[in-house]
């Protein structure tokens, strides 16, 4: 039988390792290797263990809950570590196989985050002719260990892992060695043999040997990974490698096919190299096997060719080892092949345990660059705050968000002196000047810079010693957040959103925080935006990337000949060209109040107005009141390809004759389509609630869209006059006596176009089942007595009810929010693991509960921030007296 795992129970007294052991039944013997709290390995195993007999030992005992099976040896390595773990680690003295291996690992809270880490585990050495781990041993896969070593490397051959040469018998042995970073940390200069290797893969001539290499830091030794007499057979995969100043031996990846006349395989991908006197030398018989792609040097010795060679690398902070790339770094992003269908090494991760990948394709090198943009947050307040309205916020901040380069946003310690808004500053060690937009308490937004800021300066204004901040980090792409904040007793007049120049992820945020925000009905103590304007509006677009959420927008105009609006979309009114050619928009309002408080005739008065002519893009608008416009919400110079998302708005409409929407496609240069989702969307107070019309093409998916008059592109939906709260108070939350727009609409939590699941007033919608029309939904969380309604009362019995994670994936930063529907339970427990089985987080969330749509629940919000991203199963187990356990997995995502 030899060496079995057996798992166990009932120990009493000690065994200690090494001990004899003897089975009470069977009479088998063996030794007891170690003995952990749930299981055994016994190896020299004479007779045959039985499952439930009592082993005994000189000193204690155990009853066997199995009869054994074959082992892996698995060396978890967890816990933070203050020291550092000082002994040469030999793998000798194991016999393995392919099925039968040595593992060694770190969990997720002992291992570095893709740089050395001194309170995560590190093997630290100092050993001549050695490395820190040397694989005597044929079968061993390594992953996530922080390894240095600090030997005289002048004479003595330091090494970070080094494989050994394989007995005299002919063996076979795979070996796998991935997400580590491994350094010389010594204060020789490495000489130049070519065996003082950060990994040396030296096996002999009677060893065929499978290598797996994959995502891992190397820098410091004289070659970073070297392959050496290789046998005909031999297999080596090199993948996704960061390698910089391993120059002393002249090579960085340096694979020789001394013992290889016949054939050996190589494959090398992605790998990147950095500083070195020769990057990549390959010599190999002509009959080898040697495939290669997206390999880059600083020199000209990549194979694969000139796209590759020469490639200077932007690392993060490479004078602290940092070798994440640099978000403004232009030779590895998206300049990898795709490994994750890899036949013979798939993987979909890099160092960090990040997703691959983030952009279009893989990066090349063991770090997948995840360039999240950082938020810039500006408050705006009535009094006491960056800025005291939103215009002067735009004429202040406004830049181009899109080239990072120029633009970044940096956090600060705090402002010494003063910071003028728009000040040139400069960088007193770096020498890098640029424009301060505005400094707020904690962060300072610089554009037009020139050069590169530096973590941990001094940036000042005229005098190095009167006005100043030092930087925090080395800066990020921005997000420009303008933060409605407080009670406002005057109101804000006009704004215009322009100047800047946005993308997808570097966009423009306007939102109100609760203390600011309307609650779904007009207020003059919340932030609004109020004006008389004739022949224009009150809030103006012109920026590609806009979101809007939260506000109060009103136009008092009473000029009844005049073009009236509240926001409209100002984009472009020419073809696109030069670098902004083909460049598409993006829109998101939500949640805002708008209207005509004129007193004339609504005639020529919009309330939301898309407009861009020659640009393609999206508008997702939802949940928003529109009261009093001649026009609800119109899309009418729309360019083909362009898509609308129209859900859960409410227009009531001033006149009969007025329109509720009206979208056309009449300037669709290209002949394409344009693409119309109208969802949820309730209009009243009109004969034209609805006009979709279709000139040069228009795609329309129309459902629930509830009209007061005939008009409704749904059938079932036309002539329903619904109910509000209070119509003459502008009160359009539903009313308890309404049976048309109550529990008719379409559940759009995961709408592939726009998923959302609260209403205008931030309460949550059904998660399942049918949602109301229009922007309230009726079961809100907001609070029935607010507005006098009276239902019964939640049910407290104990069943499973709804059970989901949101937002789902949490992207950017967003911790997710677990919701758990059982009644009411005597305990809650709630245990978080990674795609691995292994617990990342636990919490008894028994005191969470809460009433949400009129059910109990238990809300629990996870704090992800130091979590990678990655799949991760959710196990919620409920209990009450008396009643059977409610357990429920679920999965949900973290994007970072």
């Amino acid at each position: 039988m030899g060496t079995r795992v057996f798992a166990y129970e009932g120990l009493i007294g000690t065994i200690s390792d090494s001990a004899t052991v003897t089975g009470q039944t069977s009479s088998a013997t063996g030794i007891a290797i170690h003995v952990t709290t749930t299981q055994v390995l016994i190896k020299n195993i004479s007779g045959k263990f039985q499952s439930g007999e009592t082993i005994t030992a000189p000193s204690g005992s155990l009853t066997l809950l199995d009869s054994g099976s074959p082992a892996i040896a698995v060396a978890k390595i967890d816990g933070t570590w203050t020291s550092t773990d000082t002994s040469r680690v030999d793998l000798d003295g194991w016999t393995t196989s392919e099925t039968n291996y040595i593992k060694i690992y770190t969990t997720p809270e002992a291992r570095h985050n893709g740089t050395w880490s001194n309170d995560k585990y590190r093997l630290s050495v100092n050993s001549q002719y050695r490395g820190g781990l040397n694989l005597y041993a044929a079968n061993v896969k390594i992953d996530g260990l922080q390894i240095e070593n600090s030997a005289d490397a002048h004479d003595h051959l330091a090494m970070g892992i080094r494989e050994f040469y394989a007995p005299s018998a002919p063996q076979t042995c795979t070996r796998e060695i991935s997400n580590c970073i491994i350094r010389y940390s010594g204060t020789t200069t490495p000489d130049n043999s070519t065996t003082n290797s950060a990994i040396l893969l030296d096996s002999s001539s009677n060893t065929i040997s499978t290598c797996k290499i994959w995502n891992n830091m190397l820098y410091g030794f004289g070659n970073g990974i070297r392959v050496g007499y290789c046998t005909t057979g031999s297999t080596y995969y090199l993948y996704n490698n960061t390698i910089v100043n391993c120059d002393a031996a002249g090579d960085s990846v340096r694979v020789y096919g001394q013992w290889a006349p016949d054939k050996i395989y190589l494959y090398m991908k992605n790998n990147l190299v950095q500083g070195t006197t020769t990057n990549y030398r390959i010599s190999l018989y002509p009959t080898a096997l040697y495939e290669h792609s997206s390999n880059i040097s600083s020199d000209n010795s990549s194979p694969d060719g000139d796209s590759y060679r020469n490639k200077p690398v932007t690392f993060l902070d490479p004078s602290n080892h940092d070798y994440h790339i640099a978000d403004y770094d232009t030779s590895v992003k998206n300049k990898g092949v795709d490994l994750s269908l890899d036949p013979n090494l798939p993987f979909t991760a890099d160092i960090d345990g990040q997703t691959r990948p983030f952009g279009a394709t893989w990066d090349v090198g063991a770090d997948e660059g995840y360039y999240i943009p950082t938020e810039y947050v500006c408050t705006i307040k009535e009094t006491g705050s960056d800025f005291k309205t939103l215009s002067s916020w735009n004429e202040a901040i406004k830049c181009d968000l899109v080239h990072s380069t120029g633009t970044r946003v940096f956090s600060h310690g705090g402002i010494t002196g003063t910071i003028p808004n728009g000040a040139t500053v400069t960088g007193e060690s770096s020498g890098a000047t640029g424009k301060a937009t505005h400094a707020t308490s904690a962060q300072v937004l610089i554009k037009n810079i020139s050069g590169r800021f530096t973590k941990n300066e001094k940036v000042y204004y005229q005098d190095t010693n009167s006005n100043y901040i030092i930087l925090s980090d080395y800066g990020s792409p921005a997000i420009a957040i303008a933060k409605i904040d407080g009670t406002w007793n005057v109101a804000d007049s006009t704004a215009t959103i322009s100047g800047w120049q946005t993308s997808p992820n570097n966009y423009v945020k306007i939102y109100t925080t609760p203390e600011a925000r309307h609650p779904g009905k007009w207020d003059e103590t919340k932030y609004r935006l109020s004006a008389q304007k004739n022949y224009t509006c009150v809030m103006a677009i012109s920026v590609p990337h806009v979101y809007v959420d939260g506000l109060q927008i009103e136009n008092t105009g009473g000029n009844p000949s005049a073009n009236r609006e509240m926001l409209r979309d100002y984009y472009t009114n020419a073809p696109l060209s030069g670098e902004f050619e083909g460049q598409t928009f993006y829109r998101e309002i939500s949640n805002n109040y708008i209207r005509y408080a004129g007193s004339t005739t609504a005639n020529r008065v919009t309330g939301m107005e898309f407009n861009t002519s020659f640009a393609t893009g999206t508008y997702k608008a939802w949940n928003n009141i529109i009261e009093g416009c001649g026009t609800g919400i119109q899309a009418s110079y729309c360019t083909s390809g362009s898509t609308y998302c129209i859900y859960n708005n409410t227009v009531k409409a001033k006149e009969e004759w007025c329109y509720g929407m009206y979208f056309n496609a009449k300037w669709s240069y290209t002949q394409k389509y344009m693409f119309l989702y109208l969802k949820n969307n309730l209009i009243q107070g009109s004969t034209n609630c609805y006009y979709v019309g279709s000139i040069n093409g228009l795609y329309k998916e129309t459902w629930n869209n509830i009209s007061g008059d005939s008009t409704s592109p749904d059938n079932d939906y036309r002539n329903k006059p619904v109910y509000f709260m209070d119509i003459s108070n502008g009160d359009y939350h539903l009313s308890e006596a309404d049976t048309l727009a109550i529990g008719t609409g379409l559940n759009l939590t995961s709408d592939s176009w726009l998923g959302f699941n609260t209403d205008i007033d931030g309460g949550l919608r059904h998660a399942t089942g049918a949602w109301d029309i229009g922007a309230d939904q009726y079961n809100s969380a907001r609070g029935m007595m607010k507005v006098g309604r009276n239902r019964a009362g939640p049910d407290p019995t104990f069943r499973l009810g709804d059970v989901f994670s949101f937002p789902n994936p949490a992207k950017g930063g967003i911790n997710p929010t677990i919701h758990a529907e059982v009644g009411i339970a005597d305990s809650v427990e709630l245990k978080i693991y990674n795609i691995a089985a292994e617990l990342v987080h636990s919490a008894n969330i028994s005191d969470t509960l809460q009433i949400i749509n009129n059910k109990y629940a238990y809300e629990y919000t996870w704090q992800a921030n130091g979590v990678a991203s990655g799949v991760y199963i959710y196990y919620i187990d409920a209990r009450k007296q008396g009643e059977k356990n409610i357990r429920v997995v679920k999965k949900l995502a973290v994007i970072r």
